[in-house]
């Protein structure tokens, strides 16, 4: 089913960003107006969730409109502007899922990293912000194309197999969003120039990897004995490291 409801995530993205080629880099939005709605994704999460359907379509639901607002954005192929525009739009989506998992979650490990992933985004969110009110595009690069190609992929190809309830939910989700912003993290780094920018990228990838020792622990197990997540394409051996973009 969740082959199903991503494939159709991956026609609706792409027919929006045909629709929407042309609309202005701030439409991914500031943190402090998105937080509120992260528990209001879908209307009927907020007391169903013993059986995780309900909290997986909630999830579901905040990365569906963070890959719209990514997917609308009007490139530059300045690859800092770009990375800067995406990245708070990407953080903005695991504040998101996380204000879903403090409000409906039962797992106190997995509230806490919540919480955490929350005051790590809103801080690296606050640097994109300051750092797009100043900075002016200048060079030209494919990075956001070869993003946004490579989360469409993933989107279309991924394996999501699972069962579970809200915090395996929320484990299993937050795993692989926060894999993904490794990735655009690194990538980034190959071509990156702006000092305040590569800042954020090495944050996001030594924060993600710190997260991810947790959220791993929490996608397999079950009090109830439901079946965990096959999560086959997701990459192993991230944790800990920091990317190393000497020379750029």
């Amino acid at each position: 089913m969740h082959k199903i409801i991503l494939l159709g995530l991956s026609i609706t993205i792409l027919t929006s960003c045909g629709n929407n080629s042309g609309s202005e880099s701030t439409s991914a939005g500031s943190a402090t107006s998105d937080q509120s709605n992260a528990a209001t994704t879908s209307g009927a999460d907020t007391s169903t969730t013993t059986s995780g359907s309900t909290a997986g379509n909630s999830f579901q639901g905040a990365m569906n409109k963070m890959m719209q607002q990514m997917h609308s954005m009007k490139m530059t192929e300045d690859p800092d502007h770009d990375f800067a525009m995406m990245m708070k739009s990407h953080h903005q989506g695991a504040i998101d899922m996380s204000n879903i998992e403090i409000s409906q979650g039962k797992n106190e490990d997995l509230k806490q990293v919540a919480q955490k992933i929350i005051t790590d985004s809103q801080k690296n969110i606050g640097e994109l912000e300051n750092f797009l009110s100043s900075h002016q595009p200048d060079s030209k690069s494919d990075y956001a194309k070869r993003t946004m190609d490579k989360m469409m992929s993933n989107a279309s190809n991924m394996n999501m197999n699972h069962g579970g309830d809200i915090d395996q939910q929320f484990a299993m989700m937050m795993a692989m969003h926060h894999q993904e912003g490794i990735d655009m993290a690194r990538d980034y780094l190959k071509s990156a120039k702006e000092e305040q920018t590569k800042k954020v990228a090495n944050s996001t990838i030594k924060a993600n990897s710190e997260d991810l020792k947790t959220l791993e622990k929490h996608q397999g197990s079950h009090s109830s004995g439901t079946s965990g997540h096959d999560m086959s394409n997701m990459k192993s051996g991230d944790t800990g490291a920091t990317a190393d973009h000497s020379g750029h």
